[in-house]
């Protein structure tokens, strides 16, 4: 999972979409999970979205692609495990850069 896919997961509509091919159990989970999200969630999921698009628009997204044949955090892995997984974006000390 790359910072771009994970963007597109934090997405309400984009999460419907792909919930809609997995069993019907878990899709009903997914989608009494976006049922209940208030429109000030949603409204805080979008910044999230947006910090994690300047991080992967910044000079660190290099460090943020998976490398072939490297160990990398698999983050599907991490939920099946339960794992518990930290995040912390510091991207609001960078400017979106504008091409």
């Amino acid at each position: 999972m790359t910072p771009v896919s994970l963007m597109a997961h934090m997405d309400p509509g984009e999460l419907e979409c792909t919930a809609r091919k997995l069993p019907e159990a878990t899709a009903a989970q997914v989608q009494a999970y976006l049922d209940s999200l208030s429109e000030r969630q949603r409204r805080e999921l979008a910044g999230v979205r947006d910090r994690l698009a300047i991080l992967a628009e910044s000079e660190v997204h290099r460090w943020l692609e998976p490398i072939p044949n490297e160990q990398a955090l698999d983050i599907q892995l991490a939920v099946k495990e339960r794992a518990v997984v930290y995040f912390r974006l510091d991207s609001d000390r960078r400017l979106l850069s504008r091409k």
